[in-house]
Protein backbone atom coordinates (compact mmCIF):
# COMPACT_ATOMS: atom_id res chain seq x y z
CA UNK A 1 0.00 0.00 0.00
CA UNK A 2 1.54 3.25 -1.20
CA UNK A 3 2.00 6.24 1.01
CA UNK A 4 0.03 9.39 0.35
CA UNK A 5 2.07 12.30 -1.01
CA UNK A 6 2.49 15.10 1.50
CA UNK A 7 0.89 18.44 0.72
CA UNK A 8 3.61 20.90 -0.38
CA UNK A 9 4.46 23.41 2.32
CA UNK A 10 4.26 27.11 1.56
CA UNK A 11 7.60 28.92 1.56
CA UNK A 12 7.72 31.77 4.07
CA UNK A 13 8.47 35.20 2.59
CA UNK A 14 9.43 36.70 5.96
CA UNK A 15 13.02 37.99 5.54
CA UNK A 16 13.95 36.36 8.85
CA UNK A 17 13.43 32.93 7.24
CA UNK A 18 15.63 33.44 4.16
CA UNK A 19 18.59 31.08 3.99
CA UNK A 20 22.17 31.51 2.69
CA UNK A 21 23.01 29.59 -0.40
CA UNK A 22 15.34 46.06 -18.48
CA UNK A 23 14.89 47.49 -14.97
CA UNK A 24 12.21 49.84 -13.69
CA UNK A 25 13.14 52.96 -11.78
CA UNK A 26 10.68 55.50 -10.36
CA UNK A 27 7.19 55.57 -8.82
CA UNK A 28 4.86 52.76 -9.84
CA UNK A 29 1.73 50.87 -8.87
CA UNK A 30 1.80 47.07 -8.75
CA UNK A 31 -1.05 45.83 -10.96
CA UNK A 32 -0.09 42.15 -11.03
CA UNK A 33 2.08 40.03 -8.74
CA UNK A 34 2.75 36.28 -8.79
CA UNK A 35 5.33 33.53 -8.86
CA UNK A 36 5.80 31.91 -12.26
CA UNK A 37 7.83 29.39 -14.22
CA UNK A 38 7.74 31.70 -17.24
CA UNK A 39 11.06 33.40 -17.80
CA UNK A 40 11.86 36.89 -19.07
CA UNK A 41 12.75 37.33 -22.74
CA UNK A 42 16.42 36.62 -23.36
CA UNK A 43 16.98 34.72 -20.10
CA UNK A 44 19.32 31.83 -20.86
CA UNK A 45 18.60 29.38 -18.00
CA UNK A 46 15.58 27.03 -17.95
CA UNK A 47 15.93 25.88 -14.35
CA UNK A 48 14.61 28.93 -12.47
CA UNK A 49 11.35 29.98 -10.86
CA UNK A 50 10.60 33.71 -10.86
CA UNK A 51 8.68 36.34 -8.97
CA UNK A 52 6.83 38.48 -11.53
CA UNK A 53 5.24 41.91 -11.24
CA UNK A 54 3.55 44.17 -13.75
CA UNK A 55 4.19 47.79 -12.82
CA UNK A 56 2.30 50.89 -13.96
CA UNK A 57 4.36 54.07 -13.94
CA UNK A 58 2.66 56.79 -11.90
CA UNK A 59 4.30 59.36 -14.16
CA UNK A 60 3.65 58.05 -17.67
CA UNK A 61 0.89 55.49 -17.10
CA UNK A 62 2.86 52.93 -19.12
CA UNK A 63 3.17 49.36 -17.86
CA UNK A 64 6.29 47.25 -17.64
CA UNK A 65 6.90 43.61 -16.73
CA UNK A 66 9.61 42.83 -14.17
CA UNK A 67 11.10 39.48 -13.10
CA UNK A 68 13.18 38.52 -10.06
CA UNK A 69 14.72 35.04 -9.84
CA UNK A 70 13.51 33.19 -6.74
CA UNK A 71 15.44 29.93 -6.95
CA UNK A 72 15.62 26.69 -8.90
CA UNK A 73 12.70 24.57 -10.08
CA UNK A 74 14.22 21.60 -8.27
CA UNK A 75 13.50 23.36 -4.97
CA UNK A 76 10.38 25.47 -5.56
CA UNK A 77 7.24 25.58 -7.65
CA UNK A 78 4.55 28.29 -7.83
CA UNK A 79 1.13 27.52 -6.36
CA UNK A 80 -1.69 27.14 -8.89
CA UNK A 81 -2.74 30.77 -8.48
CA UNK A 82 0.86 32.03 -8.31
CA UNK A 83 0.28 33.65 -4.91
CA UNK A 84 2.70 31.38 -3.05
CA UNK A 85 6.02 29.59 -3.54
CA UNK A 86 5.84 25.91 -2.61
CA UNK A 87 8.64 23.60 -1.52
CA UNK A 88 9.30 20.64 -3.82
CA UNK A 89 12.94 19.79 -3.01
CA UNK A 90 15.44 19.86 -0.19
CA UNK A 91 15.72 23.65 0.24
CA UNK A 92 13.48 24.89 3.06
CA UNK A 93 13.55 28.63 2.53
CA UNK A 94 13.96 31.37 -0.03
CA UNK A 95 17.68 31.86 -0.71
CA UNK A 96 18.93 35.00 1.00
CA UNK A 97 21.03 35.82 -2.08
CA UNK A 98 18.18 35.46 -4.55
CA UNK A 99 16.94 38.53 -6.39
CA UNK A 100 13.41 37.99 -5.07
CA UNK A 101 14.72 37.93 -1.48
CA UNK A 102 16.51 41.24 -2.09
CA UNK A 103 13.28 42.79 -3.39
CA UNK A 104 11.10 41.59 -0.50
CA UNK A 105 13.75 42.62 2.04
CA UNK A 106 13.79 46.13 0.58
CA UNK A 107 10.00 46.32 0.97
CA UNK A 108 10.41 45.50 4.67
CA UNK A 109 13.56 47.47 5.47
CA UNK A 110 12.99 50.55 3.33
CA UNK A 111 9.23 50.78 2.93
CA UNK A 112 7.83 49.49 6.23
CA UNK A 113 6.04 46.37 5.00
CA UNK A 114 5.37 44.01 7.96
CA UNK A 115 7.75 41.03 7.84
CA UNK A 116 4.97 38.46 7.90
CA UNK A 117 2.65 40.27 5.48
CA UNK A 118 3.29 38.06 2.47
CA UNK A 119 2.86 34.92 4.59
CA UNK A 120 -0.79 35.88 5.16
CA UNK A 121 -3.63 34.40 3.13
CA UNK A 122 -3.36 35.91 -0.31
CA UNK A 123 0.44 35.82 -0.43
CA UNK A 124 2.03 38.13 -2.98
CA UNK A 125 -1.40 39.11 -4.37
CA UNK A 126 -1.64 41.38 -1.31
CA UNK A 127 0.89 43.62 -3.06
CA UNK A 128 -1.49 44.43 -5.92
CA UNK A 129 -2.43 48.07 -5.60
CA UNK A 130 0.75 49.04 -3.73
CA UNK A 131 2.38 52.26 -4.90
CA UNK A 132 6.13 52.22 -4.37
CA UNK A 133 9.32 53.99 -5.42
CA UNK A 134 11.71 51.64 -7.23
CA UNK A 135 15.46 52.12 -7.57
CA UNK A 136 18.29 50.12 -9.09
CA UNK A 137 20.45 48.31 -6.54
CA UNK A 138 23.44 45.98 -6.88
CA UNK A 139 22.38 42.40 -7.47
CA UNK A 140 23.10 39.97 -4.62
CA UNK A 141 26.54 38.36 -4.72
CA UNK A 142 25.77 34.73 -5.45
CA UNK A 143 29.31 33.45 -5.69
CA UNK A 144 28.64 32.60 -9.33
CA UNK A 145 30.40 34.30 -12.21
CA UNK A 146 28.36 37.35 -13.19
CA UNK A 147 28.76 40.66 -14.95
CA UNK A 148 30.32 43.41 -12.86
CA UNK A 149 27.87 46.16 -12.01
CA UNK A 150 24.75 44.02 -12.46
CA UNK A 151 21.70 45.62 -10.82
CA UNK A 152 18.11 44.71 -9.95
CA UNK A 153 15.03 46.77 -9.08
CA UNK A 154 14.32 47.15 -5.37
CA UNK A 155 12.08 49.43 -3.29
CA UNK A 156 13.34 52.56 -1.52
CA UNK A 157 10.07 53.84 -0.04
CA UNK A 158 6.32 53.27 0.04
CA UNK A 159 3.83 55.77 -1.33
CA UNK A 160 0.79 53.68 -0.43
CA UNK A 161 0.21 50.15 0.85
CA UNK A 162 -3.18 48.64 -0.18
CA UNK A 163 -3.91 47.33 3.32
CA UNK A 164 -3.70 50.83 4.78
CA UNK A 165 -7.12 52.42 5.01
CA UNK A 166 -7.58 55.62 3.01
CA UNK A 167 -8.28 58.65 5.19
CA UNK A 168 -8.60 61.36 2.53
CA UNK A 169 -10.93 64.34 2.87
CA UNK A 170 -14.54 63.41 2.38
CA UNK A 171 -13.99 59.85 3.66
CA UNK A 172 -13.15 60.39 7.29
CA UNK A 173 -16.52 62.01 7.93
CA UNK A 174 -18.30 58.73 7.33
CA UNK A 175 -18.24 56.21 10.14
CA UNK A 176 -16.80 52.88 9.01
CA UNK A 177 -19.17 51.14 11.39
CA UNK A 178 -22.08 53.04 9.90
CA UNK A 179 -21.07 52.07 6.39
CA UNK A 180 -20.80 48.42 7.33
CA UNK A 181 -24.06 48.48 9.22
CA UNK A 182 -25.97 49.35 6.04
CA UNK A 183 -24.53 46.41 4.13
CA UNK A 184 -26.58 43.44 5.42
CA UNK A 185 -29.79 45.14 4.31
CA UNK A 186 -28.44 45.38 0.76
CA UNK A 187 -27.90 41.69 0.19
CA UNK A 188 -30.76 40.12 -1.72
CA UNK A 189 -32.93 43.24 -1.63
CA UNK A 190 -32.08 44.79 -5.00
CA UNK A 191 -35.12 44.93 -7.22
CA UNK A 192 -34.75 42.49 -10.10
CA UNK A 193 -31.27 41.45 -9.03
CA UNK A 194 -30.19 38.10 -10.45
CA UNK A 195 -28.41 35.36 -8.57
CA UNK A 196 -25.02 36.69 -9.66
CA UNK A 197 -25.93 40.20 -8.53
CA UNK A 198 -27.06 39.00 -5.10
CA UNK A 199 -23.89 36.97 -4.64
CA UNK A 200 -21.70 39.88 -5.77
CA UNK A 201 -23.45 42.25 -3.33
CA UNK A 202 -22.98 39.76 -0.49
CA UNK A 203 -19.30 39.10 -1.20
CA UNK A 204 -18.42 42.75 -1.68
CA UNK A 205 -20.24 43.50 1.57
CA UNK A 206 -18.12 40.92 3.39
CA UNK A 207 -14.93 42.33 1.87
CA UNK A 208 -15.91 45.86 2.92
CA UNK A 209 -16.73 44.73 6.42
CA UNK A 210 -13.29 43.16 6.85
CA UNK A 211 -11.65 46.29 5.43
CA UNK A 212 -13.41 48.62 7.87
CA UNK A 213 -16.08 49.82 5.45
CA UNK A 214 -13.92 51.16 2.60
CA UNK A 215 -11.72 49.65 -0.12
CA UNK A 216 -9.48 51.18 -2.74
CA UNK A 217 -11.14 50.51 -6.11
CA UNK A 218 -8.05 48.74 -7.40
CA UNK A 219 -8.22 46.32 -4.46
CA UNK A 220 -11.89 45.37 -4.81
CA UNK A 221 -11.31 42.49 -7.24
CA UNK A 222 -8.57 40.88 -5.14
CA UNK A 223 -10.51 41.17 -1.88
CA UNK A 224 -13.75 39.80 -3.35
CA UNK A 225 -11.75 36.95 -4.89
CA UNK A 226 -10.52 36.09 -1.40
CA UNK A 227 -14.14 35.87 -0.21
CA UNK A 228 -14.98 33.50 -3.10
CA UNK A 229 -12.24 30.99 -2.29
CA UNK A 230 -13.51 29.46 0.98
CA UNK A 231 -17.05 29.19 -0.41
CA UNK A 232 -16.01 26.96 -3.31
CA UNK A 233 -17.69 29.18 -5.89
CA UNK A 234 -17.41 27.78 -9.41
CA UNK A 235 -15.11 29.48 -11.90
CA UNK A 236 -17.81 30.84 -14.23
CA UNK A 237 -19.84 32.25 -11.35
CA UNK A 238 -16.72 33.70 -9.71
CA UNK A 239 -15.73 35.44 -12.94
CA UNK A 240 -19.23 36.90 -13.22
CA UNK A 241 -19.02 38.25 -9.67
CA UNK A 242 -15.56 39.75 -10.24
CA UNK A 243 -16.75 41.47 -13.41
CA UNK A 244 -19.75 42.96 -11.60
CA UNK A 245 -17.83 44.39 -8.65
CA UNK A 246 -15.47 46.21 -11.01
CA UNK A 247 -18.33 47.87 -12.90
CA UNK A 248 -18.91 51.35 -11.44
CA UNK A 249 -22.45 51.54 -12.89
CA UNK A 250 -23.31 48.23 -11.22
CA UNK A 251 -21.80 49.42 -7.94
CA UNK A 252 -23.91 52.59 -8.00
CA UNK A 253 -27.08 50.62 -8.81
CA UNK A 254 -26.52 48.10 -6.04
CA UNK A 255 -26.00 50.22 -2.97
CA UNK A 256 -22.33 51.15 -3.21
CA UNK A 257 -20.59 54.48 -3.65
CA UNK A 258 -17.41 55.14 -5.62
CA UNK A 259 -15.60 58.27 -4.53
CA UNK A 260 -11.99 59.38 -4.77
CA UNK A 261 -10.85 56.01 -6.04
CA UNK A 262 -12.51 54.10 -3.17
CA UNK A 263 -15.63 51.98 -2.77
CA UNK A 264 -17.93 52.04 0.24
CA UNK A 265 -21.53 51.19 1.12
CA UNK A 266 -23.94 54.09 0.66
CA UNK A 267 -25.16 55.60 3.90
CA UNK A 268 -28.82 54.81 4.52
Amino acid sequence: MGTQAATPKRVSLNPDTYIAGGLFEGDAEIIDARFTLDKPAGYTFDDRVFYYMELKSLESGQTQEQFWSAGKKENFVPSGDGHYLLECGDQRGLGIKSNAAALFTSMVSNAGMPKNKLDEEGGVSLLIGAKLHFIQSPAPETGLEQKAGKTISTVSKAIHWPWERATGRGRAGRSAAGAVATQPALAGTQAGAGEGDELAVKLLGLALQKAGGILELNQVKAQVFRECTPLGIKLDQRNQVLALVMDEDWLAANGFEVSGGSVMAKAS
